[in-house]
């Protein structure tokens, strides 16, 4: 009977065989047949043919129930079967290939605002957010996340039939139908309830093996699958495997029995391992180590594309195969470099930028030689990852590679989408410029031509781009984009809104009101969506911007950041802090007081610019950091000196001028030595801060570091390298005014800096504040009373070029109004600018200024009425203007009346009793002076020091001694009475 049933089984496949030459003949008439008719025939003949199928009774009794040819029987015979299963698993259209399309692996990029660098963190969409956010049981169980174990098969609930694991599935049209996951939120969950129930059920569990880990590693993918069709899936899929846990749960036992019996072959371990990456890496560590040890025993069997994709999802995952697989795929893939697709090559090149830069040089030196030989068969979207990849990577390209690729992305820029559009001009902005301004000028034809069709990150993403580049984009590109974005404003999530408007605030303001106040309003109704970086970068930008959001807005920020300051990392606490100190001081007391007890907690943890930032903005706020604070800085500044930038030596060094000299000798000193061996690589902005912060402390340099910085500051004169010099030229020119340096630079040299300083000088528009408006009229009425000439409001001098609050021509009296911004933190002791204005005044060689009245805020405001400002100025400036009284309004100096000068020179130096009294020391302001006759001897400092308050009297009387008459002189003035004024 067996005889029998082998000779009909052998009838059967020799009919099979001539059913396979007919339809190969039938299809070789089909095409080269001209008549319609025969065409029609040969389809209906051929449909008949396939029709007849083999007894299913006959290929039982030959002992192959699967109807397959004996492949999955004879899996474990020998690698050439297994060398029939990778030639199968490389085909394009296997299941492990998980779209037809090359360009499955397309990646978003994801921009960051930074100061600054930098930082590109996922912002997660408020779609998905908003899906699957089941707290309600009710609700839970009409999306079917409750469903009863008890409860019907699901898989009739859709339409499928009971699946009969007792034959073959891979052509059975049900197992097709299965795996069709409905594009649904109930299609998904009544899918994997079916998928639920059959791994449940006994009986399934004991069928052929071949098709349980086929049926199992498709359970994986075919999700993975619906995921990608369908993004918002996936928020469904996560509340449905936290409601039912059960489902991974069977899952991973049935896997892991599979993975221990060594079942699965390579095409299935990479379909479990690909799925796992699509669907977010749901499965556990302890799976994972279970399937890299089997992947790892046949790491040689896998081809190259399967390689390609267990590296690619291996950087999807952000990195969780050990270094030890990794080590073993490289010297795989290295060895079969050649073989790997354009695809392939792309996914892997992407993958090791995502992971950080895993593989080594040499393994990158032949990929790019690989590439750079396989160009023009890149499609759009390997173009695009290559170039993103490589800005991921920081530019490892060489020049050549990506000259190549701009020719062949050129060939491609009509068929680039809007999101390779994107990532291109975003790479572009990050690496700094790489590619051509051609290419740039047709990219910008491109994207302007399908502007409303970019995403809201895709808009985002070109905005902040074009901020990095500095604003390359054109004027009618940006009121189109602004136009888009405006219009899809309430679409952009959190990090999105950060981006544009930090990217705004890095071109200096191009928004229209319109737009900043919708901005505004969006970002005010989320701002306990943003993230921490989001958070530091509107605050940074906003105070790049000047302060444009409105109060509202800040008290609100204030209080989100307020509540999360912990959780700042030491950039943001930088950026917060600096950004407050370049708004002026709007973050309230109690912040202030807490961001500092975090930054002191982390203070080692700043890097160098952090911390210049950090100091720096102390000085512009006047110094508000404890001494606790400042003490700890400068140990740990000191201790990593050597690591500070040149920006970051010279604010260092400008913010302690600012602060009064706060900074130790010790620190000073390396300082120095720091400064003197790079100062040829300071910008003109560097040199010119430390020379005049040199100004602002008083005291000159050494002739070592002064030969060093001029030479350096002449040869960047020469070389042109200050472009816009007129502001850093005027803090030059004060500081050659300070400490007489006019000798030291050529005469051309000095007119030349004294030209620009003036142009400086003359720009800056002038800008009375009310306080100043407030003294100037009760000033005059004054005036006229004691008939002190007439008053000049603000005059020029170009001993300073700029001007003074108020000028008393008659008499050379200069009167200075300080508001709060003259005061450091203290609100008492005037910033060194003051005290160096007031210098230079005093000590110019044309004698216009014989005193200087400085009029705090504090003084003024306390006074109720014009009868106490009256008496104000009584107290303040009419013992000065006695004093002068003693010579003619009108006499220039005292060196003009030859007698008085021979007599009272005379007196003063017989009474100094040989002490060295110069022309120098008689330029000493008064309150630094010490009388010849004191027991004390004469004082030789010429430094001024801070204001003191209006308790010292003699402390607003500021004549020169050259320009002064003793009273003991004249007898007309009891000068006791004067000092008690």
């Amino acid at each position: 009977m067996s005889l029998i049933l082998y000779e009909l089984v052998q009838i059967e496949k020799s009919i099979e065989k001539i059913k396979i030459i007919v339809i190969l003949i039938l299809i070789y008439f089909y095409f080269w047949g001209k008549i319609l008719f025969y065409r029609v025939s040969l389809v209906l003949l051929t449909g008949t043919i396939l029709g007849s199928v083999s007894s299913p009774a006959l290929l039982e009794a030959s002992g192959n129930p699967s109807g397959r040819s004996g492949y999955f029987n004879n899996y474990d015979k020998g690698k050439s079967q297994r060398s029939n299963d990778r030639r199968d698993f490389s085909h394009k259209n296997n299941s492990y290939d998980q779209s037809n399309s090359r360009g499955k692996y397309e990646e978003r990029s994801h921009g960051r605002g930074d100061d600054y660098r930098s930082s590109e963190e996922k912002g997660n969409s408020r779609d998905t957010k908003k899906k699957g956010n089941y707290s309600n049981p009710q609700e839970k169980r009409e999306r079917g996340f409750g469903a009863s174990n008890n409860s019907q098969p699901s898989q009739d609930k859709i339409g499928l039939k009971k699946i009969d694991f007792t034959k073959s599935l891979r052509k059975r049209p049900e197992f097709r139908d299965l795996f069709n996951i409905p594009d649904s939120y109930q299609g998904v969950v009544e899918w994997c309830n079916t998928i639920r129930d059959i791994m449940k059920d006994k009986n399934h569990r004991d069928y052929n093996r071949n098709v349980n880990t086929i049926f199992i590693a498709r359970v994986l993918t075919s999700l993975g699958q619906a995921v990608k069709k369908n993004p918002k899936l996936k928020s469904v899929l996560d509340e449905y495997f936290r409601a039912q846990t059960e489902f991974l749960d069977l899952w991973e036992d049935l896997v892991g029995i599979f993975l221990e019996q060594n079942k699965f072959n390579e095409q299935g371990l990479s379909n479990i391992f690909y799925g796992n990456v699509q669907l977010g890496g749901i499965l556990g560590s302890n799976f994972l180590a279970k399937w890299e040890t089997q992947a790892l025993s046949r790491i040689k069997a896998f081809n190259e594309q399967g390689l390609s994709n267990i590296f690619y999802g291996n950087a999807q995952l952000g990195g969780k195969l050990s270094s030890d697989f990794l080590a073993k795929w490289e010297t795989q893939a290295l060895s079969r470099i050649k073989a790997f697709n354009e695809q392939e090559l792309s996914n892997i090149f992407y993958g090791n930028a995502l992971l950080g830069g895993e593989l080594n040089k040499e393994f990158l030196t032949k990929w790019e030689t690989q590439a750079l030989s396989r160009f023009k068969a890149f499609n759009e979207q390997e173009l695009s990852n290559i170039f993103y990849g490589n800005v991921l990577l920081g530019g490892i390209l060489g020049s050549n590679f990506l000259k190549k690729w701009e020719e062949e992305a050129t060939n491609h820029l009509k068929s680039f989408n809007e999101q390779h559009l994107s990532n291109i001009f975003y790479g572009n902005a990050q690496l700094g410029r790489k590619l051509s301004r051609d290419f740039l000028a047709k990219w910008e034809t491109q994207a302007l031509s399908r502007l409303n069709e970019f995403k809201e990150q895709e808009l985002s993403n070109i905005f902040y781009g074009n901020a990095q580049l500095g604003g390359k984009l054109n004027k009618e590109f940006l009121t189109k984009w602004e136009t888009q974005a405006l219009s899809r404003l309430k679409a952009f999530n959190e990090q999105e809104l950060s981006n544009i408007f930090y990217g705004n605030a890095l071109l200096g303001g191009k928004w229209s009101d319109n737009f900043l106040k919708t901005w505004e309003t969006q970002a005010l109704s989320r701002l306990n969506e943003f993230k921490e970086q989001h958070l530091s970068n509107i605050f940074y930008g906003n105070a790049q911007l000047g302060g444009k959001v409105n109060k509202e807005f800040l008290t609100k920020w204030e209080t989100q950041a307020l509540s999360r300051l912990t959780e700042f990392n030491e950039q943001h606490l930088s950026n917060i802090f600096y950004g407050n100190a370049q708004l002026g001081g709007k973050l309230s007391r109690d912040f202030l007081a807490k961001w500092e007890t975090q930054a002191l907690s982390r203070l080692t943890e700043f890097n160098e610019q952090h911390l210049s930032n950090i100091f720096y903005g102390n000085a512009q706020l006047g110094g508000i950091l404890g001494s606790n604070f400042l003490a700890k800085w400068e140990t740990e500044a000191l201790s990593r000196l050597t690591q500070f930038n040149e920006q970051g030596l010279s604010n260092i060094f400008y913010g302690n001028a600012q602060l009064g000299g706060i900074l130790g000798s010790n620190f000073l000193a390396k300082w120095e030595t720091q400064a003197l061996s790079r100062l040829n690589e300071f910008k003109e902005h560097g040199l010119s801060n430390i020379f005049y912060g040199q100004a602002l402390l008083g005291n000159p340099f050494s002739q070592k570091f002064l030969g060093a910085w001029k030479e350096t500051f002449l040869s960047k004169r020469t070389n042109g390298e200050f472009q816009d010099p007129s502001a850093e030229i005027h803090s030059i020119y004060l500081a050659i005014q300070r400490f007489n340096l006019q000798k030291e630079f050529a005469e051309d040299l000095f007119q030349e800096i004294k030209l620009l300083s003036k142009k400086h000088g003359k720009k800056n528009k002038i800008t009375t504040s009310q306080l100043q408006n407030s003294v100037f009229e009760s000033l005059q009425f004054y005036s006229k009373d004691k008939d002190l000439g007439d008053l000049e409001k603000e005059a020029f001098f170009e001993s300073v070029m700029s001007p003074v609050d108020i000028y008393l021509k008659k008499y050379g009296i200069v009167v200075e109004v300080q508001g709060p911004s003259h005061f450091l933190s203290d609100q008492k002791t005037a910033k060194p600018e003051d005290r160096l204005k007031e210098h230079i005044l005093l000590n110019d060689s044309e004698g216009k200024v014989c005193s200087v009245l400085a009029i705090p805020y504090f003084e003024w405001n306390s006074l109720k009425n014009e009868q106490e400002k009256v008496d104000y100025f009584n107290k303040k400036l009419f013992p000065i203007v006695q004093e002068l009284n003693l010579r003619s309004p009108h006499q220039e100096t005292l060196k003009d009346s030859d007698n008085l000068k021979s007599s009272a020179m005379n007196i003063v130096l017989n009474l100094g009793e040989g002490k060295d009294l110069n022309e120098r020391n008689l330029r000493i302001p008064y309150k630094k002076r010490k009388f010849p006759f004191s027991n004390d001897g004469f004082d030789k400092d010429t430094v001024p020091g801070a204001y003191e308050s209006s308790e010292n009297k003699e402390s607003e009387i500021r004549l020169p001694f050259k320009k002064r008459l003793l009273p003991q002189l004249s007898g007309e003035i009891d000068f006791s009475n004067g000092a008690e004024s």
